[in-house]
């Protein structure tokens, strides 16, 4: 099956899942010229992308309308613990709470090494004095 799947094979996928007795492997068959052996573990990953792909069309749901939901909850909820959980699945998808290591640049530019040889010679010359 090519990488790029069309929305109508994926609804044809999910439709005929659901109506089989959720049988992934006769679902993509529907939709696809899978035989022999190796077919079934094919088939389920196939299933699995062809899900991905269809899921929203079939659903109405998206990312963006659960991300608008959550925000809402966030807002009008009445009990303390469902706002913070809210803006806590809001934080995690903006990645706010993963740890961010910092490093800083600490090479020596030719100004700088210049500037601690001069140092030195002169810390030098007034220590002999």
């Amino acid at each position: 099956m090519p990488r790029r799947v069309s929305k109508d094979k994926a609804k044809t996928a999910i439709k005929e899942y659901l109506t089989n007795g959720f049988n992934k492997t006769k679902a993509i068959r529907k939709v696809s010229n899978y035989t022999g052996k190796g077919a079934n573990k094919q088939s389920t990953r196939d299933f699995e992308r062809l899900v991905r792909v269809g899921n929203e069309d079939i659903t109405g749901i998206t990312e963006a309308w659960i991300l608008e939901k959550l925000k809402l909850h966030a807002l009008k909820s009445k009990k303390d613990g469902d706002k913070i959980r809210s803006l806590e699945l809001l934080g995690k998808w903006k990645a706010l709470f993963t740890d961010k290591i910092e490093t800083k640049d600490r090479s020596i530019t030719p100004e700088l090494e210049q500037e601690l040889r001069n140092y030195i010679d002169n810390n030098r010359l007034s220590s002999l004095s």
